[in-house]
C-alpha cells in the first residue's frame, strides 16, 4: 500500500491533503483524467495483468484502499 500512496502523493497539487487509504481520489480531484493513466500502469506493473478499461468502473479507483481490494493482493501493495 506504501508504494501505492507515495504514487498517488505525486498526482496531489494541494499538499494540504494527507493521502490515506480512504482518501477519496476521483471526487477530490487528487486523480484526473491524466493521472488515471499512470495508476492503471502501476496496478498493471504490480499485478502483471492488463486492466481491461472498457470493464474498468471508476468506483474501482475510488480510494487507495478500493484500488488494493479490487486489482492488488497482498503481495503486490508495495
Amino acid at each position: 500500500m506504501e508504494n501505492l500512496l507515495l504514487l498517488i502523493s505525486q498526482f496531489n497539487e494541494n499538499s494540504e491533503i494527507n493521502i490515506t487509504p480512504t482518501t477519496e481520489l476521483i471526487d477530490s480531484g487528487i486523480v484526473d483524467s491524466m493521472n488515471i493513466a499512470e495508476l492503471l500502469a502501476y496496478i498493471e506493473g504490480a499485478t502483471g495483468q492488463a486492466v481491461e478499461v472498457s470493464d474498468l468502473d471508476l468506483a474501482d479507483l475510488a480510494t487507495p484502499q478500493t484500488i488494493a481490494a479490487k486489482f492488488l493482493s497482498e503481495g503486490t501493495l508495495g
